[in-house]
């Protein structure tokens, strides 16, 4: 596939992060897209999955006043939290609360408004080792928007790192990952698992090959989740399966209770009553994995 040079790339984004730490080498600008082909139970970003805006409604901190309700463009029965078709799709902030009670996540954005803030981070980027990250969310469900920011970076020397689930179609992957300079690539569960728990897992695999024929260097990052990846037999298994990829650098990503105040300000149930797991679990899995790949690390 090609990107149209002459229509203005546009994609909804759910936020620009400064300065993480997270999302690869040095300090980096994360662009985090809306929308996901996934849904996955434990899913840590679940304000990203609707490729829409959606309202962020933090109860315990509304005081009744109205003002959002008063101002907002398309008459909602405001507060509440979830996905809206109103305005806020198009920029329209009304409903924004003075006591910071009621919030939007995700506004369409064009490259050029992107880019600028990724031109004023380049000091840091220099500075540290870092650069710009494609995260999500999916950010391949945007791929015209992604390689275009991939090639803006490129010109003025940005490392770009692609942050992907990998469940697109095979087109899709080849055309943005070239252009990035490290792909990290969940590997969620087995991917024979995927339609079953988490909706569908398309052309994993042929993506899978297609970075190491082409050595695009990457990482395989595997979320350790109480229920599963975190059962030792599955461990095992999907450690296995990695190593007869011929796979070497994997990350273990612990699971971790803190989106659950996401889930209450959208208005949905957290699936999980586990808190954080214990160093000895984690530790386990970790052996478990590099009984396989040895260059297995535990993500913090």
């Amino acid at each position: 596939m090609k990107a149209d040079a002459a229509k203005p790339a546009q994609a909804f984004i759910s936020d620009i992060q400064r300065c993480c730490f997270d999302d690869g080498d040095g300090l980096r600008t994360t662009v985090f897209f809306k929308g996901c082909n996934l849904h996955c139970p434990w899913c840590h970003n679940p304000e990203t999955i609707s490729a829409r805006p959606v309202l962020m409604y933090a109860a315990s901190r509304c005081v009744g006043c109205g003002v959002c309700a008063h101002n907002c463009k398309s008459a909602l029965p405001l507060p509440f939290g979830g996905e809206t078709d109103c305005a806020a799709a198009d920029g329209c902030r009304g409903c924004l609360c003075p006591q910071d009670a009621l919030r939007v996540s995700g506004r369409k954005m064009t490259l050029e408004e992107i880019m600028s803030t990724v031109y004023e981070d380049i000091p840091f980027y220099r500075a540290s080792g870092g650069g710009v990250t494609l995260s999500g969310g999916e950010p391949l469900l945007w791929p015209e928007m992604c390689g275009r920011i991939a090639k803006e970076c490129r010109k003025m020397g940005i490392p770009v790192l692609l942050d992907t689930v990998g469940c697109v179609k095979r087109e899709v992957f080849a055309f943005v990952a070239p252009l990035t300079d490290m792909v990290y690539m969940d590997m969620k569960l087995l991917p024979k698992d995927y339609e079953k728990v988490c909706g569908g897992a398309c052309d994993y695999e042929k993506n899978l090959d297609f970075l190491m024929e082409k050595n695009i260097p990457f990482v395989l990052r595997v979320p350790v989740i109480p229920g599963f990846s975190a059962d030792p037999g599955t461990a095992e298994e999907m450690a296995e399966y990695a190593k007869n990829r011929g796979i070497g650098a994997v990350h273990l990503l612990p699971f971790n209770p803190l989106a659950r105040s996401k889930y209450e300000q959208l208005g949905r149930k957290y699936p999980f009553t586990e808190g954080f797991m214990k160093e000895s679990e984690l530790n386990g899995i970790l052996d478990i994995w590099r009984r396989f790949c040895p260059e297995t690390v535990l993500k913090n």
